[in-house]
């Protein structure tokens, strides 16, 4: 273990790559990273992905599917966006759920709708919009379709 802790600012060239430039800091620590362009890339990713839409989702199976440690996704989270996981997701699940209330020819119970983006029940998809929006999903359909 301490080997590999000794090592860890190491950098490891990549084959067919540039050469490698030192990551490591004359105080022999790896640079401080820049937790909201990670946030914004992170969120990017997940967003792309559509793995917000699974509604058995959790931190760890998030990083799993990143490939990356549950740690680190739940730090660059927070300090990236300023929100912790289950705000991240559930902002993506509403995000979507407004894209298609807004849309004239949605005429789907809201519920469907909830399940599709990946709410588990209709109390938490209420709670989490109305929280998001200042509006319930009723009155936001309302008053999006002319």
């Amino acid at each position: 273990g301490l080997e590999g802790w000794r090592h860890s600012g190491l950098v490891v060239p990549q084959p067919g790559g540039p050469a490698p430039k030192s990551v490591v800091t004359a105080a022999g620590t790896p640079p401080p990273l820049h937790w909201p362009a990670l946030g914004t890339a992170l969120s990017n990713q997940v967003e792309r992905g559509g793995y917000w839409r699974d509604p058995d989702l959790t931190l760890a199976k998030l990083a799993a599917e990143l490939d990356m440690n549950s740690t680190l996704l739940s730090r660059t989270m927070n300090e990236g966006l300023g929100q912790n996981f289950n705000e991240v997701i559930n902002r993506m699940r509403v995000a979507w759920v407004k894209q298609r209330l807004a849309d004239p020819s949605e005429r789907r119970d809201l519920l469907e709708i909830a399940l599709e983006a990946g709410f588990n029940s209709k109390a938490s998809f209420n709670r989490c919009f109305k929280a998001f929006t200042g509006k319930t999903p009723t009155e936001y359909r309302r008053l999006s379709v002319p």
